[in-house]
């Protein structure tokens, strides 16, 4: 059991079929390593997958105000610094580059927030004001 069976992502985020292949290799390796305990192995590796992009969902989501959820002080601080990342990567390659990379779950998310890609957002969004 993986990919929508295991965890249905909305569509528009394009992270389903991703978490599927990785869940794929995830079940590649549990069946290399014998039967014993398949499944708890593999649903343990699976959630530790589906827990980025899922998070990543829902927050972006809960951006509209229409969407019901709870808005934690975190939640409501990411999104305002992803809206400031948007408003600074459509001048800047390298923060638009680095949201792709986290988007397309290339890479973690908080490789949004390092100092480097944090002062780049700040000097992107001085520059559009």
């Amino acid at each position: 059991m993986f990919g929508d069976a295991w965890c249905s992502f909305n569509p528009v985020y394009g992270q389903g079929m991703t978490v599927a292949c990785t869940e794929a290799l995830a079940l590649r390796e549990c069946l290399a390593a014998g039967p014993q305990g398949i499944a708890c192995r593999f649903f343990q590796a699976a959630s530790k997958l589906i827990d980025i992009p899922w998070q990543m969902a829902v927050g972006g989501d809960l951006q509209h105000p229409a969407v019901a959820g709870k808005r934690t002080a975190q939640l409501r601080f990411i999104n305002w610094y992803l809206a400031k990342l948007f408003r600074a990567a459509q001048h800047d390659a390298v923060l638009a580059t680095r949201f792709l990379e986290v988007a397309n779950l290339m890479k973690p998310p908080p490789s949004l927030m390092t100092p480097r890609i944090a002062l780049r957002v700040w000097k992107g969004t001085r520059a559009a004001a």
